[in-house]
């Protein structure tokens, strides 16, 4: 459609750029087999048929500069400008340029915390595209690659380790906005910051791949290589990340019964590009498998893509409109703020305020807390205010079955089984039902415990991780009527020797570890404290 006559539309530079950086691969590496004359053909497609194309984006496009587009043209522009430059050395003025370009929109990609708004898949694909090309400037300035590397390439680094998964024995990244589960990191990126990087789990992520076969068509890892591989026999360990810009948080405990236990927590700023309605969302992965799912993103040519990333299909609070309308997270709302991640001796407090995530004047607050002593145990804190009264649902996605038993639900995995339990509200409708497909195509259940409509909520759910097989479940809740001073309610979990209690009042929690620690949140924000008596008032 952009070659026709008259046509002012065109699908940006990606096709010129992939034909730029290979036919400079093609003079680097295979040269030598062609005549002068061929290797001016070549010269010739990049000279006037691939930069063309890419210095007008460069230059009329000012979008392509604050996000992954304007990175990923950098390849072709700087590789192809590369290699013409032996022959026609005064295009040396335009690779300074295109430099300084790449590296400012890296900066303008990568937020402080290190992390992007897209997704891993996304992430991948821009640093993926940018590595070889990055190797290639190193080479053209006689510099090593951590040599030539920019802060902001290095520090990105840290988010693709914080958005790993269990699955696939770690390997693999969380299917999180327009991304597939179960996908590995590529080899070449693992390779690259194998060397740009000093945390030691690059190399063992590399190792893990190498030994898995999980190496893909990406040979760049053969060129950056690390000199001594990693021989680590698991990079599977108990972690916990947190990306406040971006508002990423993950935890990874170990439990004797349940071995590793990955909790995740969505949240951030929206990204009006490859995003999706999961502000306030979480995922819950036993073992590598995975019972509290994100489903990830079909191929962008099926009739699922636009339904999967929506609100009413993530594991939210989830505001039941009574026209039965879908209610948005819309791709220009502020999004959601992490305003709160602490953990400290195995227990996990966490806080998002998702109140302008959600379409605009629907909620005047929306607050989830996140309550966890130990890797089998999430108590969700959901607070909400709004004008309308209207119901809300708890929603969880599982590609595993499920059933409701007694107004408990239980999600049944192969490894371990989910225990739901609504702990100071009663549901008015639970429903259980097949909504929709995953990334892989797969039937996924959607459950929906819905509590009665009001214009203020405050509904705390249990999540227990239990064994599977286990028909009981392990902790045992107990409300406790003798509450301090203030709390609407308070309930006690206890379980072989462990016990937290935990009491809510307005804008405010308490929850309390004996002989570990105290946690009180005060809007959006959890601290740590002294164990007080537990008969404190606020």
């Amino acid at each position: 459609m952009g070659v026709f006559p008259g046509a002012t539309w065109h699908h940006r530079s990606f096709t010129e750029e992939i034909y730029c950086r290979g036919c400079a691969v093609v003079l680097d590496w295979a040269g030598g087999f062609l005549t002068g004359h061929g290797k001016q053909i070549i010269r010739d497609a990049i000279v006037m048929k691939g930069l063309p194309r890419i210095e007008s984006d460069f230059k009329r496009m000012e979008y392509i500069r604050h996000m992954n587009q304007g990175i990923v043209f950098s390849s072709g522009r700087i590789f192809g400008l590369l290699g013409v430059l032996p022959t026609h050395p005064r295009y040396r003025g335009l690779i300074e340029e295109a430099e300084r370009d790449l590296h400012e929109m890296i900066g303008n990609y990568v937020h402080p915390d290190g992390g992007t708004l897209e997704g891993m898949a996304y992430w991948c694909y821009t640093f993926g595209t940018v590595m070889p090309l990055v190797h290639a400037l190193a080479r053209h300035h006689g510099k090593t690659l951590g040599e030539y590397a920019s802060p902001d390439l290095i520090r990105t680094g840290d988010y693709a380790l914080a958005m790993r998964s269990t699955a696939g024995g770690g390997v693999t990244y969380l299917g999180i906005n327009d991304a597939h589960n179960d996908t590995p990191i590529p080899a070449g990126l693992a390779a690259a910051y194998s060397r740009l990087s000093d945390r030691a789990e690059w190399n063992e992520l590399y190792a893990a791949l190498r030994e898995t076969g999980e190496l893909s068509a990406d040979i760049f890892h053969l060129i950056v290589a690390p000199p001594v591989v990693s021989t680590a026999t698991s990079i599977v360990r108990p972690r916990f990340d947190v990306l406040p810009d971006v508002g990423q948080v993950s935890t990874v405990r170990h439990d004797e019964r349940l071995g590793h236990v990955l909790f995740h927590l969505c949240g951030g700023p929206t990204y009006g590009g490859h995003f999706h309605a999961d502000k306030g969302s979480f995922i819950v992965e036993v073992e590598g498998e995975t019972l509290a799912c994100d489903r990830g993103v079909t191929n962008y040519d099926h009739p699922e893509t636009r339904l999967i990333g929506t609100a009413a299909r993530h594991n939210l609070l989830y505001p039941e409109h009574p026209d039965g309308f879908l209610v948005h997270q819309p791709g220009h709302a502020a999004g959601a703020v992490l305003t709160s991640a602490l953990e400290k001796d195995g227990v996990t407090l966490l806080a998002s305020n998702n109140t302008n995530a959600w379409d605009k004047g629907l909620f005047t607050l929306n607050r989830r807390r996140v309550c966890s002593p130990s890797a089998d145990l999430y108590l969700i804190d959901d607070e909400i205010e709004m004008a309308h009264e209207w119901a809300m649902s708890f929603r969880l996605n599982s590609r595993f079955a499920m059933r409701d038993q007694d107004g408990v639900v239980w999600v049944e995995g192969t490894k371990a089984y989910l225990r739901i339990v609504p702990l100071n509200w009663e549901p008015v409708q639970t429903v259980i039902a097949v909504e929709g497909i995953d990334d892989h195509y797969r039937p996924t259940n959607l459950l929906r415990m819905v509590a009665p409509a009001a214009t203020a909520h405050r509904l705390v759910t249990a999540v227990e991780v239990v064994p599977a097989g286990d028909a009981t479940g392990t902790w045992r809740f107990e409300r406790d009527e003798r509450r301090p001073t203030g709390a609407d309610f308070a309930v006690t979990a206890i379980r072989n020797g462990l016990s937290m209690r935990y009491d809510i009042g307005p804008d405010c929690a308490r929850a309390i570890v004996p002989g570990t620690l105290s946690g009180l949140s005060q809007d959006d924000t959890w601290t740590i404290e002294e164990e007080p008596d537990h008969d404190q008032p606020r």
